[in-house]
């Protein structure tokens, strides 16, 4: 989600991913991660927005215990998963995830995930976006060093 933000500078794939009936949130460490001004900005304005929901960051002892199962994984990707825990027995979720390390845990876990390109995906599928849009936010992927098979195509 950050990236559509940083990488594609495309604040508007948010608004199309919610009308899609999809909610959006981020986790306390990944939103204390945010680098850059400009993404850090565009983030608050989409929560104060009630666009991206921000959840608190994950207490230390919790971290300590995925932290034991998966020692590798940084805060923001700990704090993820550990948010997917907090959140899917009540709606019907899937965390994004484009660390490889991260989508390894979720998936030895049974967490369900996706990648920053499945959203531009799930667009062109339910027809937000067109062919020739989605081409090109994956070729904005790529050339922001985002991987994906050589033989990737929407």
């Amino acid at each position: 989600m950050i990236g559509i933000y940083y990488e594609l500078g495309r604040p508007d794939l948010i608004d199309r991913i919610l009308e899609l009936g999809h909610a959006l949130a981020i986790a306390g460490h990944v939103k204390s991660e945010l680098r850059s001004r400009e993404v850090r900005e565009g983030v608050e304005r989409a929560m104060c927005q009630g666009k991206i929901a921000a959840f608190e960051a994950s207490t230390a002892a919790e971290m300590e215990g995925l932290k034991e199962d998966f020692p590798t994984l940084g805060p923001g990707e700990s704090d993820t998963l550990l948010l997917y825990g907090r959140v899917s027995p009540q709606v019907r979720s899937y965390c994004i995830l484009d660390d490889r390390r991260a989508r390894s845990a979720a998936g030895s876990v049974g967490i369900p995930f996706t990648g920053l390109l499945g959203q531009p995906a799930l667009l062109w599928e339910k027809r937000i976006v067109g062919g020739s849009e989605a081409g090109e936010i994956a070729k904005g992927l790529r050339r922001a060093g985002f991987w994906m098979p050589a033989n990737f195509a929407l």
